[in-house]
């Protein structure tokens, strides 16, 4: 784990001040071994998928993944859907307090915009791998869920401070996330 300060970057296992090429070398190894591993479960789920007589449905399933960026720009056809953006943001919507001042026109834009928007230093992200894309900003910590084909599915901030945010964010993208293409 790196902790990236003003200063430079440190370890921050051993506090050990680390050189940049070293960072990029790390990211590079992990990068490698994350494409490896959603390669082996995209060929075990191929393989099941077979065993059941359902190989096309899950060859479709595919091909719509593929066409997701997990840190890329998505280009989504529409928001919300009208009941959903009520459920989510309304007079009696899950989310309305969690946005104070905020219009329901406000929240889905802001929504929208986040869920389209490529990583950073400040929004991680990933897809899942049935088609989901996941954008979380840590400076706001508003985490949204959206489908490119089907509209944003919900934002919201999860419960506690935004390093609570951050740390439910990562076992959420440990558990469920394909993080790169």
């Amino acid at each position: 784990m790196t902790y990236i300060s003003e200063k430079g970057y440190q370890d921050a296992h051993t506090k050990k001040w680390i050189e940049r090429e070293e960072v990029d070398a790390r990211r590079r190894r992990i990068d490698a071994d994350n494409k490896y591993t959603n390669s082996q479960i995209i060929k075990r789920q191929r393989e099941a998928a077979s065993r059941k007589g359902e190989a096309e449905d899950f060859r479709r399933k595919e091909k719509a993944i593929r066409g997701i960026r997990a840190t890329g720009r998505n280009k989504f056809s529409k928001g919300f859907t009208k009941k959903n953006l009520k459920e989510h943001f309304g007079p009696e919507g899950r989310h309305t307090k969690e946005y104070p001042g905020w219009t329901a026109k406000k929240y889905e834009r802001e929504a929208l915009k986040l869920v389209q928007s490529r990583t950073t230093d400040d929004i991680i992200g990933y897809k899942t791998k049935n088609g989901a894309v996941v954008r979380y900003r840590k400076s706001t910590n508003d985490l949204v869920v959206g489908y490119p084909n089907g509209g944003i599915a919900t934002m919201f901030k999860p419960k506690g401070n935004t390093q609570k945010g951050y740390q439910y964010v990562l076992g959420k993208m440990k558990k469920e996330g394909i993080i790169h293409d």
